[in-house]
């Protein structure tokens, strides 16, 4: 009795532990606009860590139209450092869109 109240227990916190940590790594903040055929990225560290992060992986949403939009996934490693005083350091990536009218960048993957 006791093994199966284990297992309900260890398959309700190990699943759950598991997205707590991966939250806490995902600190990074995006913003993303587009101009002159280009999207810009900005990345940026958040004010309250003290560590840096290693973006590995975001998805670049870009809005071609009422409907019609394109989803790339970009592998890169970008480095985002700690915050020194007040100042958080910012990122900027730039890629190429064409006549696109609006972007998003979501699903930040980043590592300590």
């Amino acid at each position: 009795m006791t093994r199966q109240y284990f297992r309900a227990f260890a398959g309700a916190v190990i699943p759950a532990g598991a997205t707590l940590g991966l939250t806490a790594c995902a600190s990074a903040t995006t913003t993303c606009v587009v101009q002159h055929g280009y999207a810009i990225v900005v990345f940026q560290n958040g004010l309250g860590n003290n560590s840096r992060h290693l973006v590995s992986r975001f998805e670049l949403t870009v809005k071609y139209g009422p409907n019609e939009f394109t989803r790339r996934m970009i592998y890169s490693r970008i480095v985002l450092r700690a915050a020194s005083g007040g100042n958080p350091p910012v990122i900027v990536r730039s890629y190429r869109v064409g006549k696109a009218v609006g972007c998003h960048a979501g699903k930040v993957t980043a590592h300590r």
